[in-house]
């Protein structure tokens, strides 16, 4: 079961940062069955694990979650990349329960949930680049010197991915992956991928908090190897030790690299009009 929702996670992390939905027509947008969007009466409490919850059954569903929370969920969207909008998507509490086909991919219930807000919410928006704080990946010592998780790869993956040959450990010498959790511990296997790829495999940026960027100066793809501890769930019961360094440190002792807090000039969803949802 964690793995499959793990996997869930992963696929989820692959998914562009911003979809230009506001500008399509909802007909090619892939969309619930059946969705109720309400306001939430008060007292009620934030559902966890996520202001989104994607079931196998086909059900997503958010309870007493503000439009922005459910944007940043939707969107895979850090904090700071969400700007603009009226107040109330901060104050306003909804609870949702929208019904897809049982089976469907975790990716495209995202589509669906973004295609949901936009509808329901009568959204307009748009992108544009602002200075922001974030976390700038980096070489960690002067003398440019990786670490031995990470290697370049030998084979031209420019061709394309998941074909050709395969490593001796099974994976294709072009975007083979493993991912999967020992004792508390993730461990990433990466043959042929960028660094910006790994930072969304890695989850960096959720797991940091802030928007992560690669400033390495280092182009073209590379075997990734690589063992962190998540951190705690919010709302979880128990949390058991787990040895393991966390990703910051695995990131600078394996790899060779390191995150550097500063302002970075990152890519923003603007909200530039929502509305209140019409009574279901």
């Amino acid at each position: 079961m964690l793995k499959r929702l793990l996997c869930a996670s992963l696929a989820a992390s692959l998914l562009p940062s911003f979809a230009i939905w506001a500008q399509e027509a909802t007909k090619d947008r892939p969309a619930f069955e059946v969705a109720s969007v309400k306001r939430s009466p008060p007292g009620e409490d934030l559902d966890l694990p996520t202001p989104g919850t994607t079931q196998p059954s086909g059900r997503w569903f958010a309870r007493n979650v503000s439009l922005r929370l459910l944007l940043l969920s939707a969107h895979g969207l850090r904090s700071g990349e969400l700007v603009g909008g009226p107040s109330w998507i901060d104050s306003e509490q909804f609870n949702i329960e929208a019904r897809a086909p049982a089976g469907t991919p975790a990716e495209r219930m995202r589509l669906m949930a973004q295609t949901l807000l936009a509808d329901r919410f009568r959204l307009r928006t748009h992108t544009e680049e602002r200075r922001t704080p974030a976390y700038a990946l980096v070489l960690a010592g002067k003398d440019g010197r990786l670490g031995r998780g990470l290697r370049r790869t030998a084979s031209d993956c420019s061709a394309g991915r998941l074909q050709g040959p395969k490593s001796a450990d099974g994976l294709f010498l072009c975007g083979g992956v493993s991912f999967r959790v020992v004792d508390g511990v993730r461990q990433v296997r990466l043959r042929g991928y960028s660094l910006p790829e790994f930072l969304k495999i890695a989850l960096a940026s959720p797991i940091l908090g802030l928007t992560t960027v690669d400033r390495t100066g280092l182009t073209g793809y590379f075997d990734i190897d690589i063992d962190y501890v998540m951190p705690p769930s919010p709302g979880a019961v128990e949390n058991r030790p787990v040895d393991g360094p966390p990703l910051v440190e695995a990131v600078e002792s394996e790899l060779g690299l390191r995150f550097e807090r500063r302002e970075e000039v990152v890519q923003v969803l603007v909200i530039d009009h929502a509305e209140m949802p019409d009574p279901d």
